[in-house]
């Protein structure tokens, strides 16, 4: 169970990287501003956290990298802001 606070997830439609830019296509508006800072998961070769460098326009956004020069993919998920809690265990009782 992966529990969310103080952020949302929103799909990745695409997500690109040139030797300067990496630029994400969400599949929803992503409500983000430039200086907010998004956690990438769920891709090959873009995980990872970063700040948000320019707002194309609702659904896609900018991040200034340098490493960051791969494939095109169509997978993963931006969390903005926020921290990820994981529950490390659960117990359950039956009576």
């Amino acid at each position: 169970m992966l529990l969310e606070h103080d952020g949302s997830t929103v799909a990745i439609g695409n997500i690109d990287g040139t030797t300067t830019t990496i630029t994400v296509d969400t599949s929803a508006d992503h409500n983000l501003s430039a200086g907010d800072t998004v956690t990438i998961a769920g891709t090959v070769n873009y995980d990872g956290t970063f700040t948000v460098a320019t707002i194309t326009d609702s659904d896609t956004f900018t991040i200034a990298s340098v490493v960051h020069d791969e494939a095109a993919e169509t997978t993963g998920t931006m969390i903005r802001g926020g921290a990820t809690y994981r529950l490390l265990a659960y117990v359950s009782e039956s009576f």
